[in-house]
């Protein structure tokens, strides 16, 4: 007997788990009726700022985090040797009568340019050099093979391999007829 009075007083005592406001006229489980009032139902707008500056703090670290890394995997390669590659990107931009044909689709300079510096970024790592860059991220599509073109007014193609090999000669005659001469003692 003392058992089950002890399991009847616990009973008494516990809180139900499940406990609904009582109905209230005009409304149904304790809640009144809408307002008709203009605000939003959603988030009050103090809050919605705070959102909104929350999304730009954080799209602004990736941001940042992400052009740390291309920086720092830049910093593996040779001044020089990048110099090299931003003159080669710069010469592919400043195409006026040519564009960058892709997997079949042609591209203006400005499209073909934020393409190779994409690319030569998720590469990064494989490129040592100047001639790295055009074998291993200017020359051809790494998903189907085809190489990459450069397409002139006049409708004559060239790979984008050969048209850059011949522009870093020229930039590399250029800068060693610019560049001081050793003199022998």
């Amino acid at each position: 007997m003392n058992t089950f009075q002890f399991g009847a007083q616990q009973n008494q005592t516990m809180p139900s788990l499940f406990s609904f406001p009582p109905l209230k006229k005009g409304g149904q489980g304790g809640f009144s009726p809408p307002h008709h009032s203009r605000k939003s139902p959603s988030i009050p707008l103090f809050q919605r700022g705070k959102q909104l500056a929350r999304c730009f703090t954080l799209a602004i670290a990736l941001i940042l985090i992400l052009a740390t890394a291309s920086f720092l995997h830049a910093q593996n390669l040779p001044a020089i040797e990048k110099q090299k590659i931003e003159t080669l990107i710069k010469r592919v931009g400043d195409l006026k009568d040519g564009k960058f044909v892709r997997n079949g689709s042609a591209y203006e300079s400005k499209t073909a340019v934020r393409f190779l510096r994409g690319k030569w970024s998720a590469n990064s790592d494989d490129v040592k050099s100047a001639h790295d860059f055009i074998d291993k991220v200017a020359s051809m599509s790494g998903t189907s093979g085809k190489p990459y073109l450069i397409r002139f007014k006049d409708g004559k193609e060239i790979k984008s391999s050969e048209f850059l090999l011949a522009e870093l000669k020229k930039l590399e005659s250029e800068s060693a007829a610019t560049s001081p001469s050793k003199v022998a003692p």
